[in-house]
């Protein structure tokens, strides 16, 4: 059975990787001192005015700085062992994709490439081929640790590559290529000018509505989210508790069902583009917004959204837009590393799945957010990004004991009870 590595969400770690290396060579250079004075004591005190040391002193003065070098050397051990526990992955999985994917980037034959909408000008640009790279292993490598941050850097210098975007294609709509964001951005202008609409015409409808009690566990909250893609496809599901002031509204959203750009299914690939950039709303995105209008939130409704994939990165979405009172967020296998949530998070991610390395950064390590990861068995990427898989992870979430875990959803103050269940048709 595979172990969960779970960081963040604790109070007493809220360190960076770089705070960490920081600490242990300050610690360090003050064992290296110590050391140093350990050997070229030179001893004032002297025993009747003659230059005779005074072992008593010399003696005491030796054994203290040996009990202080001991607790120092302990605790830059401690500082190691902190370090391994949260990074090891990443720092190997780094040097790995230097070593080896670097090469590959140096000895793919760019000249030859043409690439379609949208071309990337590669001339004097050393980033370039790089990132292409990153993205090729990211996408063609079996599922791993190593593609999933083969992506993750491709993700990060994307950014950096871009100079101008290809006549006659332009950049995003109504921004000039300077102010377009990154490469996602430049997809998305590129979108609009081969007809996709720049603000799609979107339809939510409600369906069903039912009387339910509230999902207690990591499985049944997985399950529920899992039910959405299918009752039907293009549906979202909001489970509201009375409460006092108001509700709580625990909102889920699918992933991408649909590889059109757009299209009925809102949950489509043009979408997965638009929900990644600040540029516009996806229609997914303003579907939801629509479900959300015809419940009536208030600011006296509390929001507890939980998506997978891209109805992850729609959750962020809401959750720092301001328009809604959001509790939480519970991310499955979605690139939200980027966003900047002051709310409580639970980022469950797969070590093999490449989408949550889309944003091309790792997440934040607060006491507010916690990260799940799991390595799956899985033969394609697509398993290991599946809520099927993800769910086996939910099991163990269960089982764990994680502090970081527990204090994370106990802010999110989920609710229990009774629940009347609303399910919307989502419709581009």
């Amino acid at each position: 059975m595979n172990e969960l590595v779970i960081y963040g969400g604790n109070p007493k770690i809220v360190a960076t990787r770089d705070e960490i290396a920081r600490c242990s060579e300050w610690v360090g250079q003050a064992i290296n001192h110590l050391q140093r004075a350990k050997t070229e004591m030179i001893w004032q005190e002297t025993v009747f005015g003659f230059e005779i040391p005074n072992l008593v002193f010399f003696i005491n003065r030796r054994i203290k700085l040996d009990e202080i070098v001991s607790r120092l050397e302990a605790l830059q051990y401690k500082l190691y062992l902190a370090n391994e526990s949260y990074f090891s992955n990443e720092i190997q999985m780094a040097h790995q994709i230097e070593n080896q994917y670097l090469s590959v980037a140096k000895k793919f034959p760019w000249e030859l490439m043409s690439l379609p909408i949208p071309r990337l000008r590669y001339a004097g640009n050393l980033f370039a081929p790089m990132t292409a790279a990153m993205a090729i292993v990211g996408l063609t490598a079996p599922p791993s640790a190593a593609a999933t941050n083969a992506m993750r850097s491709a993700a990060s210098l994307a950014p950096i590559t871009l100079s101008a975007p290809s006549w006659p294609f332009g950049s995003a709509f109504d921004q000039s290529p300077q102010k377009v964001p990154d490469l996602l951005a430049q997809l998305q202008g590129n979108l609009f000018f081969l007809g996709i609409r720049s603000l799609p015409v979107t339809e939510s409808k409600l369906i069903a509505t039912n009387q339910t009690l509230s999902a207690n566990t990591f499985i049944e909250k997985l399950s529920r989210l899992q039910q959405s893609y299918f009752n039907p496809s293009s549906a979202i599901r909001i489970d509201s508790f009375k409460t006092k002031t108001g509700r709580d509204l625990v909102v889920y959203i699918p992933g991408t069902q649909s590889s059109k750009l757009a299209g009925e299914n809102v949950f489509n690939v043009g979408s997965n583009i638009s929900v990644m950039t600040s540029t516009e709303l996806a229609a997914s995105e303003l579907a939801v917004r629509q479900s959300l209008e015809k419940l009536k939130v208030s600011d006296s409704d509390r929001l507890l959204l939980i998506g997978h994939s891209q109805g992850g990165i729609i959750a962020s979405n809401l959750a720092v837009s301001g328009d809604y009172k959001t509790a939480g967020l519970i991310s499955v296998g979605a690139p939200i590393a980027h966003q900047n949530l002051d709310i409580p998070v639970v980022s469950i991610e797969h070590a093999n799945d490449i989408v949550p390395a889309l944003s091309g950064q790792t997440n934040p390590i607060s006491k507010t957010w916690v990260t799940v990861q799991n390595t799956p068995e899985a033969e394609t990427i697509v398993d290991a990004h599946s809520m099927k898989s993800y769910i086996e992870t939910a099991k163990l979430m269960d089982e764990s004991a994680d502090e970081g875990l527990k204090n994370v959803i106990e802010q999110m103050k989920f609710p229990t009870g009774n629940a009347t269940s609303y399910q919307f048709k989502l419709k581009g």
